[in-house]
């Protein structure tokens, strides 16, 4: 198999993924914001699901998934323009920059929206 074959197989694979993870998208309730999310934990396929979100549904996006401690939840936030990520994962514990940052909160504290993302 070319390269060229692997390339391709490999981002039809990864773009599969993302669609699969894309249906089931919803908003979560963060810091008095909506924002369009989705539950992944793979770390290409999250990256390029939070992508899509917040190119779809401008200025932020997130990715999240149960942690290894049961009661954790870990959160990845994007965004683009003048929205500061960062802030919001600081405000809970978390770190980051402007347009990328992570956080983790108990089970309980992030309330999610059954509305379609």
């Amino acid at each position: 198999m070319s390269d060229n074959n692997y390339d391709e197989i490999l981002r039809n694979y990864t773009q599969q993924q993302v669609d699969d993870v894309l249906k089931n998208s919803h908003y979560i309730l963060i810091d008095e914001q909506m924002i369009p999310a989705a539950n992944c934990q793979s770390g290409v396929v999250a990256f390029y699901v939070r992508d899509a979100l917040v190119q779809q549904k401008p200025p932020v996006a997130a990715t999240y998934y149960r942690g290894s401690d049961s009661n954790g939840i870990i959160v990845s936030l994007q965004s683009i323009g003048d929205f500061d990520v960062g802030e919001i994962a600081r405000k809970f514990g978390g770190s980051g920059h402007k347009n990328s940052a992570g956080f983790q909160v108990q089970s309980g504290c992030m309330e999610f929206v059954s509305e379609k993302g």
